[in-house]
């Protein structure tokens, strides 16, 4: 809703439960456009409840520095993972490398 009061265009991206609710980058390739300036990732996502595997989180956030895009972490639901799963951060990644994005 934010996006669209800000007059953005938002492009869902839907996640497979055959991939374990992961992102495949080369789908992700494909709905990218010149236009694209964000990636917004809800992990731990409701109402699935999965979390991103940090090798895909990793990805994703190379996939966007490497072409300039933005990336914003919804990480709500952080604290509320079972079976020993555990939420990664997005600044596990971007905080060592660019701290005062993260102070």
């Amino acid at each position: 809703m934010t996006v669209h009061m800000l007059r953005g265009h938002s492009v869902p991206y839907e996640l497979n439960p055959a991939n374990n609710w992961q992102p495949d980058l080369d789908n992700l390739r494909q709905q990218m456009s010149p236009r694209t300036k964000m990636i917004i990732l809800c992990s731990p996502s409701n109402p699935t409840g999965s979390v991103l595997a940090r090798e895909n989180m990793q990805a994703v956030i190379d996939f966007a520095r490497d072409n300039g895009i933005y990336v914003l972490s919804d990480e709500i639901y952080s604290d509320i993972c079972f079976d020993g799963v555990a939420a990664t951060s997005v600044s596990a990644f971007t905080c060592s490398q660019r701290p005062w994005l993260c102070s």
